[in-house]
């Protein structure tokens, strides 16, 4: 299976190889064979979770670069907050809900809306080569858009959200 990825690679019909979703640690022995160019992760790369954080030694390692997908943790810190608090999905830790909870507050005291906090949070991530939007629709889109142009957050933002995230009754 890999050689006939590699073949498509060599051959043109792809420029990079990912590996995508899950546990990064499953990845390894593909990472370590060198076969990859991109890790994309969702989920473990946010304002609400910072668990691929450990997983990036191991991909700079390998030569790969850092995708993030989901900058709104699938919705969680875009317009199904109110949802997934009332009824959250299966999928969603207690612990990832509660640090959404005091971002949302956070957002909320420094006059932002909770998505665009996330976005200029990931988009002032060193450790995120690139950030892939998840916008469902046209406003979802240009809202993207205008958070990209106005910028990651501050250094000083962004140390006060990792606070945030980490460590409950902070900042």
């Amino acid at each position: 299976m890999i050689d006939e990825l590699l073949r498509l690679k060599s051959d043109g019909y792809a420029a990079r190889l990912g590996l995508g979703g899950g546990d990064c640690v499953a990845w390894d022995e593909f990472l370590a064979a060198g076969c990859f160019d991109v890790v994309l992760v969702f989920n473990r790369i946010d304002a609400c979770c910072l668990d691929a954080k450990a997983d990036l030694p191991r991909i700079r390692q390998a030569g790969a670069a850092l995708y993030q997908g989901s900058p709104l943790h699938m919705g969680l810190l875009g317009a199904r907050f109110e949802n997934f608090v009332v009824e959250p999905p299966s999928w969603l830790t207690t612990a990832v809900l509660d640090a959404a909870n005091r971002i949302k507050v956070f957002a909320d005291a420094h006059g932002m809306s909770l998505p665009s906090l996330a976005h200029r949070f990931a988009f002032a991530m060193d450790a995120i080569d690139r950030v892939v939007l998840g916008a469902c629709n046209m406003q979802q889109l240009r809202a993207s858009l205008d958070d990209w142009r106005q910028g990651p957050i501050s250094e000083k933002l962004f140390d006060d959200v990792c606070s945030v995230i980490c460590c409950p009754g902070g900042r």
